[in-house]
């Protein structure tokens, strides 16, 4: 598990990870397991970094009011309740290069991902995964 808090600078707090060794033109679920910390929502965002015509897929999560703020670009979302406040979210987005550079993005209450942190609001991180749905 990774503990991530909006430190008290303004801007984005995030986390990336890159997925390489997919296959080319499939659809794939990027899951991730997250438990909020006074507050935070989530976003991710992956980018399969095709020179032409990039598939850049994004799910907004909103933990307070258990719903999906928005996807957008070729993603679809999903969010489902876990036990003990945890929260499995998904984005299913194709990859038309094998390859996906995923940021994982902790969101103020509103949704707001450039913002300054208060050394308290954060989420735990419990895993995530690249795989076919």
């Amino acid at each position: 598990m990774l503990q991530i808090t909006a430190v008290p600078s303004d801007g984005v707090h995030t986390i990336a990870s890159q997925f390489t060794g997919l296959k080319n033109g499939q659809l794939y679920r990027i899951t991730a397991w997250v438990k909020s910390l006074a507050g935070a929502n989530f976003e991710i965002v992956a980018n399969d970094l095709a020179p032409a015509a990039t598939n850049v897929g994004a799910g907004v999560f909103d933990f307070e009011e258990q719903r999906i703020v928005y996807s957008n670009g070729p993603a679809k979302a999903g969010l489902a309740e876990g036990p003990e406040d945890w929260q499995q979210v998904w984005i299913d987005v194709p990859t038309q290069t094998g390859q996906f550079v995923v940021n994982f993005y902790l969101l103020e209450s509103h949704g707001n991902s450039n913002f300054k942190g208060d050394g308290q609001m954060g989420i735990v991180l419990g895993g995530f995964s690249v795989a076919p749905p």
